[in-house]
């Protein structure tokens, strides 16, 4: 650290500055030029990241190839497109225009650079590598630049990389048979409070790579107790070094506790997390509603309605699609995503009643989460768990 900021905050000024005044200096044509070379450079960056990383699974080469895929292919298109735009500029370099042209320049240039950080740092981000995931989340510059990115932004970076990570979220066919009707609630109707903002404060983001199956996987948990984490088994299933981030920005390293393939659950320590465990409330009856938070896509901290549709005892396979245990769920009318998974299920005073862990296979709004008889035993026996087991095998989207 120098005077509070770290080595990759001084790379990241450096960067800015040159853009700064590479932009005055060529103007704005030339600037557009490697503008649009540059996003699609970075687009190319944001998919292939998330590849590479699964493809290369020694952990010292891997930050290697990451970053070295990156920076290669930002460059490449960067330069493409100021070839273009400095022909473009040839054709138009009006002197009267000179002044408002470098200004212009200036201003783009820096506020596209900005744009592709934060949109590299989300990526990189959700791969879950903790010496990363640290650098980026002590980063001043880039907590500034996701500070005013606007959230709408966040969203679209996070399904996009969804898209490309796929899926880990399970499907339930009709469980319940037939899926009831009940309608989620409408955003306006969602409860609200000093419990219901205690509870948001205690979720995290869960993310990591599964190296065996390739694999980027992220999820949401919530805190069980001031260091320990409760999570989908799915989420880190063959994750070695999960990453928990808070909803400060903290990104911190986390070992797996406890992993029960069949119930779908996990608990995950993680030291120095320091946040307050939600209380246990009672399970809901059918009609009653509720609010279940999470990370959807690995993006920014939503909080949706649910409503409980059906509460019942269902055979529910392990999550390699094993043999089926007996599970007590909910069926909730919710907008479930990828992402959800490990997300706790509140009521309207804030208090834990449930954990997401699926949604319903061809059913936009429905979706499962396992109730008290499942969870509050775990909760009560989190602090418990004090030794590294084995997260498991992953399974391939």
């Amino acid at each position: 650290m120098i005077f509070g900021f770290s080595w990759l905050d001084i790379i990241l000024a450096i960067v800015l500055l040159s853009f700064l005044v590479s932009g005055w200096r060529q103007g704005f044509f030339v600037t557009l030029g490697r503008i649009v070379g540059l996003i699609a450079g970075a687009v190319a960056a944001f998919y292939a990241v998330p590849v590479v990383s699964g493809w290369v699974h020694n952990a010292g080469w891997r930050l290697f190839w990451v970053v070295a895929v990156a920076v290669v292919l930002v460059i490449l298109g960067q330069g493409i497109g100021t070839a273009l735009g400095s022909r473009i500029r040839l054709w138009l370099n009006y002197p009267a225009l000179k002044s408002f042209d470098r200004l212009m320049g200036a201003f783009v240039n820096t506020a596209v650079a900005a744009i592709v950080v934060s949109a590299l740092s989300f990526s990189v981000a959700a791969m879950g590598i903790p010496v990363l995931s640290r650098a980026l989340a002590d980063s001043k510059v880039i907590s500034t630049i996701r500070e005013y990115t606007p959230e709408p932004v966040d969203e679209a970076l996070a399904n996009a990389r969804s898209a490309v990570m796929g899926g880990t979220i399970p499907e339930l066919i009709d469980p319940f048979a037939p899926t009831e009707s009940d309608p989620a609630p409408e955003p306006e109707q969602l409860p609200g409070g000093p419990g219901i903002d205690a509870a948001a404060d205690s979720v995290v983001k869960v993310s990591g790579t599964a190296f065996e199956c390739g694999m980027n996987q992220t999820g949401s948990g919530f805190a069980a107790a001031e260091d320990r984490v409760i999570t989908n088994a799915h989420v880190v299933a063959g994750v070695t070094d999960p990453v928990v981030t808070t909803r400060d920005g903290r990104a911190l390293p986390a070992t797996i506790a406890h992993f029960d393939p069949a119930a779908d659950l996990a608990v995950l320590e993680v030291p120095g997390l320091g946040l307050s465990p939600i209380p246990v409330g009672q399970d809901l009856e059918k009609g009653r509603a509720g609010v279940f938070m999470g990370h959807p896509a690995g993006g920014p901290f939503r909080a949706l309605g649910a409503t409980v549709q059906s509460v019942k005892d269902v055979p529910v396979q392990n999550i390699y699609g094993g043999e089926p245990s007996t599970l007590n769920i909910y069926q909730l009318g919710a907008d479930i995503e990828q992402g959800n998974s490990g997300g706790p299920l509140v009521d309207e005073e804030g208090r834990l009643i449930g954990v997401v862990f699926a949604k319903a296979r061809g059913a936009d709004e429905v979706g499962y989460a396992l109730t008290l008889e499942e969870v509050a035993p775990l909760v009560d026996a989190a602090t418990s768990y004090d030794d590294v087991v084995s997260s498991g095998a992953c399974k391939a989207a």
